[in-house]
């Protein structure tokens, strides 16, 4: 009788689970992964997180926050996977967790909403070439600048670039300083900033100028474009910055030209935060006879495996740098907070001491003139660049008491 009875309740519950596991290879069958891989076009500030909002339930629907994706080491590419039943047809779009800061088109404007058709796992990558920014309602900018079209065949256009003239210079003769800045767009202007907050280097280098405290300067902020991650960076295996290049043979003649510069070297600067940080070391690093100097702000010294940081503390700066009669100053800045992870911005600043560390090692003849900054729980963002470049402007051009 018992064997009969636990029969009975083991048949029972067979018959019981059956439609539930048949219900789970039903859904298993029909069910997909999807590992998104999003890289944007622009520098996405640390702690600043991508998600995607889309119509599936699992996704809200359309909560602008609706999958959270996860970024890469120290890169603009963000990860993460969905699943979905085949047959369902996703439409979405990629936010910073508003739709007030939804994707746009490198120019600003709406995009429709992305559409994926479900049938089976695989892969789907997108680029985000723009993001919707505050609305501003006029130019930010003071006194007079320029604006160029420059030719770049390596985008197939003209790329912007725009000079801001120091206030004497209509009424002067002489010839002064030349700082060359990357994010052109972030430079001068709320307006066409990339999120809605400029460096004010207008304003800061003019009041400096009036106030005796740096010696008149040209500002020339070049434009990124939607290739920006590749212009402003090698891979590991070093090959060629075919923009910095650019930069070289056809801005620089063309300002010299145009304006009364000093073209020398140590009268030439090279700046730019985060890549275009990096960027600036870079040309510090390799062209010195072109760039004299150098502002690197937040420079992403992790990139490629930190190739440059590596390279720097096996083999010191070029040694034509070293052995250069003429000194050269070298800004270097970093926020202690800018990562929302705290290990994370303690491995920022430990690259930077690091980085410090090797050039002051290879410049026992005093040819670099460093100048490190660590900014107290300064978070990666253009407000805290915008904060430190007076300091920085004072130690480059600062003039004598």
């Amino acid at each position: 009788m018992m064997g009969k009875s636990l029969l009975l309740v083991f048949g029972m519950m067979l018959v019981a689970i059956q439609p539930a596991l048949a219900a789970n290879f039903n859904t298993n069958d029909q069910s997909c992964s999807f590992e998104f891989v999003v890289r944007t076009t622009e520098d996405v500030p640390d702690g600043v997180s991508i998600f995607l909002a889309g119509n599936l339930p699992s996704m809200g629907p359309w909560k602008p926050d609706g999958l959270r994706l996860v970024r890469a080491k120290e890169s603009n590419e963000w990860k993460g996977t969905l699943n979905a039943k085949k047959g369902d047809v996703l439409q979405y779009k990629c936010t910073q967790g508003t739709w007030g800061s939804v994707e746009k088109t490198a120019q600003g404007k709406d995009i429709p909403n992305r559409v994926l058709r479900i049938v089976e796992n695989t892969t789907v990558e997108i680029t985000v070439e723009g993001w919707s920014k505050p609305a501003v309602q006029r130019s930010t900018v003071i006194g007079d600048i320029d604006v160029l079209e420059i030719q770049d065949d390596s985008i197939a256009a003209t790329r912007r670039v725009q000079i801001w003239r120091p206030p004497v210079y209509t009424t002067s003769t002489d010839r002064y300083p030349v700082l060359y800045l990357m994010d052109g767009q972030n430079v001068f202007d709320s307006a066409t900033a990339a999120f809605g907050v400029e460096w004010q280097a207008d304003e800061n280098a003019d009041s400096l100028i009036a106030r005796n405290e740096i010696t008149p300067i040209f500002i020339v902020a070049v434009d990124n474009s939607k290739e920006r991650v590749r212009e402003y960076t090698r891979d590991a295996e070093g090959l060629p910055m075919n923009h910095l290049e650019w930069i070289i043979q056809m801005v620089k003649p063309e300002v010299d030209k145009r304006y009364r510069t000093l073209p020398d070297p140590a009268n030439t600067t090279l700046g730019g935060s985060s890549l275009g940080g990096l960027f600036a070391l870079e040309a510090f690093s390799t062209k010195a006879e072109i760039f004299g100097n150098a502002i690197c702000m937040s420079p992403s010294l992790a990139w490629a495996d930190e190739r440059l940081l590596g390279r720097i503390e096996k083999e010191g700066l070029e040694s034509r740098q070293r052995d250069a009669t003429t000194e050269r100053k070298l800004w270097l800045d970093f926020g202690t907070m800018e990562s929302a992870d705290p290990a994370r911005s303690a491995s920022h600043v430990e690259r930077l001491m690091r980085l410090s560390r090797a050039i002051e090692s290879n410049s026992s003849d005093e040819s670099i003139d460093l100048k490190t900054y660590l900014d107290e729980g300064a978070a990666h963002n253009e407000k805290a660049w915008a904060r430190r470049f007076p300091d920085a402007l004072r130690f480059i051009y600062g003039m004598e008491p």
